[in-house]
């Protein structure tokens, strides 16, 4: 007998109406009831939320010294929406994409920086996958000890010093060959060398 009224929970409560949205993982029992209070009752439905999707695969990262030309990040994955955080929460959204591939580019200024990728499939998101860019500062050039040293021909020499850390000679201020600190006296005249330092796999400017 109308009205009749709707309910998922046995009928403990009921909507005149039989549509229901936004419900919860769980279990639901369907029900009709009329205006004498008789029902119907349904199979019970249940509700789970889907697993989260696999995590994209990332690529990119490295260490690399300042001014170097850094590789672009890129997350790949398939079925959903690619995003890119700044963050580990994944909070701070950099970009996003619905492809197979996002492709960003990096901050190359001096420091650490961690990029994490995550795929987002029907509502749902991965885990993210993380990757990490050191920028390193090129360091300053050596300070060389004596900047004027002589020697006789086929004399006794003395090594060449300068100030630094992993120390590279060169007979050039650019290009060139690396040589040894100790200079040669096979011949007369007049000769330039030139050093540079390494620091965190950074090679300074040379010094004369």
């Amino acid at each position: 007998t109308a009205p009749l009224s709707y309910s998922i929970n046995s009928g403990i409560t009921s909507s005149l109406s039989p549509l229901f949205s936004n419900l919860s993982n769980g279990t639901y029992v369907p029900a009709i009831i009329d205006a004498n209070s008789c029902s119907v009752t349904g199979i019970s439905l249940v509700i789970t939320a889907p697993g989260a999707p696999n995590d994209p695969s990332i690529a990119g990262g490295g260490t690399y010294c300042q001014n170097d030309i850094v590789p672009d990040i890129t997350v790949s994955g398939s079925g959903g929406i690619l995003h890119l955080y700044q963050d580990a929460a994944l909070t701070v959204l950099l970009s996003s994409v619905n492809g197979s591939n996002l492709i960003y580019s990096p901050n190359t200024t001096i420091g650490s920086n961690t990029y994490y990728g995550a795929i987002e499939v029907t509502g749902c998101r991965s885990n993210g996958v993380g990757t990490t860019y050191d920028i390193n500062a090129i360091p300053a050039a050596p300070t060389v000890n004596n900047a004027v040293v002589g020697f006789c021909q086929g004399g006794t020499t003395s090594p060449l010093t300068a100030t630094g850390s992993s120390l590279i000679w060169y007979d050039a201020a650019v290009g060139g060959n690396v040589v040894s600190n100790i200079p040669d006296v096979t011949n007369a005249g007049s000769f330039n060398y030139y050093v540079s330092q390494t620091v965190n796999s950074c090679e300074s400017s040379r010094t004369l």
